[in-house]
């Protein structure tokens, strides 16, 4: 790397180093005065306060009551059709190749019977 390239990328890095400074300070309030008082009356804290007061009154009054009862389930009649699921069939396939490979299709395992793969679940 030659001198002046490394000038100017030093040079760049501490000129963001010191925009991120400045940032961080500015972000964080770092060296502003404090503002003198707050803008809220304690007139307008305490009207806060009070309804602030009655709404937890309210939340607990609501908490110690007891709730209302549910209303009993409504029982329905499940029919005999409904509780039966169908029969489970499956069905089976003759199996790909076990290889890509086109050199070998001697060695497919081609003397078994179809008879196999048949669904052997089919009571019809």
């Amino acid at each position: 790397m030659k001198r002046i390239h490394a000038l100017a990328a030093s040079a760049i890095i501490g000129l963001s180093a010191v925009f991120g400074v400045a940032a961080t300070t500015k972000s964080a309030g770092i060296g502003e005065p404090k503002p003198a008082a707050s803008k809220v009356s304690d007139a307008e804290i305490a009207a806060r306060q009070r309804k602030l007061d009655k709404a937890q009154k309210a939340l607990q009054k609501a908490r110690a009551q007891k709730p209302p009862a549910l209303p009993a389930a409504p029982t329905r009649a499940v029919s005999a059709s409904a509780q039966v699921s169908p029969p489970t069939r499956i069905v089976r396939t003759a199996s790909a190749p076990r290889s890509f490979d086109d050199s070998h299709e001697d060695d497919r395992d081609d003397d078994h019977d179809e008879d196999e793969f048949e669904d052997e679940g089919d009571d019809d």
